[in-house]
């Protein structure tokens, strides 16, 4: 019947109807809908087949009346359009991709969000989730931009939602006539939220968690937030409330970014520490891996000045030069030789320093004793120690010279260099074999330098 009366009124005003783009569906909730036969809907003699959905001005519904199917649709093209922005991304800076996110890709995800924000929130979820891939695009192309930046699409809802009831129920405009709500009834006791009572709207009743999402009954609530906790109803332009609620939005965010900022930096000075603890626990370990290096060194020398035979020489021909120059020049026979070989590359005319390990402790000793034998033989007899280590003694090396210039007694024990003054004849031998504690210690009256930077003592 109203179909015909629709076909009557455009022959009466000469307008002509076009079956092909004219669209019929069955409104119901019922799940077997597409098994019920058609009522067989006619227009110019062509019948209209039913469909399962249909678009009005760009906007979906389904035979349900819910916008699922149409929501899913826009979170495809914006994911679409998304794609296309991330292959050009490396030609843009953080502000040129946010700039195109907000004119091309947004506004798909924002046309007419009143009439569909009834969706579940699963398929809200959606389009959050574009927006948070398009976040994660300008953060990477600009790491410096701040985190954020885009505001949370449904805030954004919510906003243009209350400016509609704002332009309703204060601007009374014409158009939004049929959203206006009646005032809710007058409050019997006085209480604190009385006086706002009157400024507020009446919420409709729902009995579905579909209508509750609709327009009326969820920015009615809003509404009435709004109107208990501020006074933008009481602007008298649109501008003026966009404008303060900017305003507080800009508070808002302020309050966020100091309390992010607080927590950063709680966040940082708690890396630092972690950071400290970490490099003194590293020099712990490297102080330990030297000590221990050194350690295993304890039986070897390292000789140098000694005449090498050339490339073919070989580990027996050094160990025999080492065991003749101990017999011959500093007169120990029977010392047992576990090894000796030459250590570095050959890179000129002069000798390789040879590393000797002798299979007693007591036999370096005795060699390391005796080395003032070697003097003016240009031949020296040396620790053999790590290349940290060596590099302690190497730093110290200066200071050394200079209190044997000054007729000082200088000696290194390990990588401790020890300085005193000469005070009666006792001899560096003697002194090496003289304990110290903590620091350095001299002997009654007699002066003494200590000198940093010694490598710790681990184990016995």
């Amino acid at each position: 019947m109203a179909l015909d009366k629709i076909i009557a009124w455009s022959g009466c005003w000469q307008v002509t109807l076009a079956p092909d783009k004219t669209q019929a569906m069955v409104i119901s909730r019922r799940r077997d809908i597409n098994n019920l036969a058609g009522p067989g809907i006619q227009l110019e003699g062509k019948t209209l087949p039913l469909q399962d959905s249909i678009s009005i001005l760009g906007v979906g519904f389904d035979a349900g009346l819910s916008f699922t199917n149409h929501a899913k649709k826009i979170s495809k093209n914006a994911a679409w359009k998304l794609s296309c922005v991330r292959r050009i991304s490396h030609l843009l800076d953080a502000k040129g991709t946010e700039v195109l996110y907000k004119a091309q890709v947004r506004p798909l995800m924002e046309y007419s969000p009143l009439a569909w924000s009834s969706c579940p929130p699963s398929y809200l979820a959606t389009l959050d989730r574009v927006q948070a891939r398009a976040q994660r695009l300008i953060q990477r192309t600009g790491p410096q931009h701040a985190r954020g930046s885009l505001q949370p699409l449904q805030e954004r809802r919510d906003v243009a939602g209350l400016c509609v009831m704002f332009k309703a129920h204060n601007l009374n405009t014409p158009h939004l006539a049929a959203l206006r709500l009646p005032a809710p009834p007058t409050p019997i006791h006085s209480t604190r939220a009385a006086p706002h009572r009157q400024e507020q709207v009446a919420v409709p009743f729902s009995r579905t968690e579909h209508h509750i999402r609709s327009f009326q009954p969820r920015y009615s609530r809003l509404w009435n937030q709004l109107v208990r906790h501020t006074d933008l109803h009481h602007r008298a332009s649109l501008q003026d409330f966009n404008r303060e609620r900017e305003v507080d939005d800009l508070n808002s965010s302020k309050k966020d970014y100091e309390k992010e900022k607080q927590d950063a930096k709680a966040e940082i000075e708690k890396l630092t520490e972690q950071v400290e603890s970490s490099h003194l626990k590293i020099r712990e370990l490297e102080e330990r891996l030297n000590y221990q290096e050194d350690y295993s060194r304890r039986s070897n020398v390292r000789i140098s000045g000694m005449e090498e035979r050339g490339a073919t020489e070989t580990w027996e021909q050094t160990a025999a030069a080492v065991t003749s120059l101990l017999e011959e020049k500093m007169q120990l026979p029977g010392l047992v030789l576990e090894r000796a070989h030459r250590v570095g590359v050959r890179r000129d005319a002069r000798p390789r320093p040879i590393v000797a390990r002798f299979s007693r402790y007591c036999d370096r000793e005795a060699v390391m004793r005796n080395s003032k034998k070697l003097r003016g033989t240009n031949i020296f007899v040396n620790d053999d120690l790590c290349a940290a280590s060596q590099a302690v003694k190497n730093a110290q090396m200066p200071l050394l010279k200079q209190a044997r210039a000054q007729g000082k007694v200088a000696f290194f024990r390990h990588t401790k260099l020890i300085i005193k003054d000469k005070t009666s004849d006792v001899g560096v031998d003697r002194m090496r074999q003289s304990t110290g504690t903590a620091g350095v210690r001299g002997v009654a009256g007699a002066g003494t330098i200590s000198v940093p930077q010694p490598t710790k003592h681990w184990g016995s």
